[in-house]
């Protein structure tokens, strides 16, 4: 490590959202921003809606307990690419990620980014048009295609982890850097004029869900009765949630990776629960 890297702490939190109920869903809607939740009403699809509350809700709670700030005070802001940062505080860096069953907050005081992706069959020709050479390499030396898949998918949420580190966006091309370090994605890399660590993670679960998302309702009634829903749900979870949903079984993987600047120890994700930042909200906002 060069002497002139500097040691920073970050945390990485993660959150499933396989049972949340609809009466979850109306309390947390009390404690976004009107300009989130008119976001979240146009979401067509009940899994975006949960997702994108939920990541609001576990970055609030994380602000709240690292700046002590009242629910209320916590306003964002976007830089001049789109990425959210907290207002009136510069020391203060965060990214969300969220896909399928999981929700992901990482923060610090030096910028960060993190993504979590679905591993699904991936696409040969995406790789080659947006990876770098020695990515590509990588992948296709996989032993066999489940090898090339997870290869797939931990340089992807690397680089994407990484593009949301800088907080350019997609106006910094995929395929013009390469993640790749000496032991393969992990660990440290210089990128541009800077230095980086990246930490990868499989998240394994086993559940029984449909393909987008299983929420838990409180009764076998909600079926015939709307009134059984509460009223300050969305229309269109209302209507999600009187149509019957499937109950077979899959199996759901998902890789994590994060990038921030090095740290002493490699980064741990700590699981959190929806009831505990519920709690931590209700306690907030007295």
């Amino acid at each position: 490590m060069k002497s002139n890297e500097v040691i920073t702490i970050a945390h990485v939190y993660i959150l499933p959202v396989t049972s949340i109920s609809l009466e979850d869903v109306a309390e947390g809607l009390n404690y976004i921003s009107e300009e989130k939740r008119a976001r979240l009403h146009r979401f067509r699809r009940r899994g975006d809606l949960i997702r994108g509350l939920w990541a609001d809700l576990l970055l609030r709670c994380t602000i709240i307990e690292d700046l002590h700030m009242d629910n209320a005070q916590i306003q964002f802001e976007l830089n001049a690419y789109g990425k959210p940062r907290l207002s009136g505080v510069s020391d203060y860096h965060f990214n969300v990620s969220h896909a399928g069953e999981w929700v992901t907050c990482l923060v610090d005081s030096e910028p960060v980014g993190v993504d979590v992706e679905q591993v699904q069959a991936f696409d040969e020709g995406i790789a080659q048009s947006y990876f770098a050479q020695e990515e590509y390499r990588y992948v296709m030396e996989g032993a066999d295609s489940e090898e090339k898949q997870q290869r797939f998918y931990q340089i992807w949420t690397a680089k994407e982890s990484y593009i949301k580190a800088v907080g350019k966006g997609l106006s910094l091309p995929l395929q013009d850097f390469s993640v790749m370090t000496a032991d393969g994605v992990e660990g440290v890399k210089w990128l541009g004029d800077e230095v980086w660590q990246f930490n990868s993670f499989k998240l394994d679960q086993h559940a029984k869900l449909p393909p987008d998302l299983h929420i838990e309702l409180p009764s076998e009634q909600h079926l015939e009765l709307i009134s059984d829903i509460p009223s300050d749900v969305p229309t269109n979870l209302r209507q999600q949630a009187l149509s019957p949903r499937p109950s077979n079984a899959y199996t759901a993987r998902y890789f994590l990776t994060t990038c921030c600047k090095p740290t002493a120890n490699r980064l741990e994700p700590v699981q959190l629960t929806p009831s505990h930042l519920l709690a931590k909200l209700r306690s907030a906002n007295r």
